[in-house]
């Protein structure tokens, strides 16, 4: 008789490690190395996407003062290859290539906080920090601002004069800036 209580303690004993460790397990089949490799490929596709950024945004602003360009001397050829390639990187290019005012300049982003938008594809603000821009719909003077750091993204609009530039960033706060002279 202790025999078989000695024998059913230890199954009960085994029984009750074997539903432990299995209550315990990581959910979905997730463990610990499975969750670093997906945290470092994460990370590793974030730097390859903030790396080529800036890289895009110097190709785009170039491919848009050639597409501008070979538009101006006729070379019909060379501007249709130039728009297949800005519609591949998803930048409509302007059907009429004397478009409204560029960004290009200094503006009053706050009352402490000039901002600098360069012909590059880059901006960088007066007290750190910047980014890359490039027009989204150009015949309608919008274009994005990707900040380098905080995550915002700011969709925008230049007014026709070229003086006030509108919209709002992907956290819902609205933009209002005035160029500087």
């Amino acid at each position: 008789m202790r025999r078989c209580i000695k024998n059913m303690k230890t199954t009960i004993t085994f029984t009750a490690v074997f539903l432990i460790g299995f209550l315990c397990r990581p959910v979905h089949g997730q463990n610990s190395y499975e969750r670093e490799f997906r945290q470092l490929t994460n990370e590793r596709d974030q730097a390859l996407t903030d790396t080529a950024a800036p890289i895009n945004a110097r190709y785009i602003a170039g491919l848009e003062k050639l597409l501008r360009r070979a538009t101006q001397n006729n070379d019909l050829e060379t501007a249709l290859k130039v728009k297949e390639a800005l519609k591949a990187l998803g930048v409509e290019p302007a059907a009429n290539m004397q478009a409204g005012p560029e960004p290009i300049g200094r503006w009053a982003w706050t009352s402490e906080r000039i901002l600098t938008i360069r012909g590059d594809g880059l901006f960088v603000a007066d007290k750190g920090g910047g980014g890359t821009w490039r027009w989204t719909k150009r015949s309608r003077g919008e274009f994005t601002m990707t900040w380098d750091h905080g995550g915002f993204r700011d969709t925008l609009v230049i007014s026709p004069d070229g003086v006030r530039i509108t919209g709002s960033n992907n956290k819902g706060d609205k933009v209002s800036v005035i160029r500087l002279q």
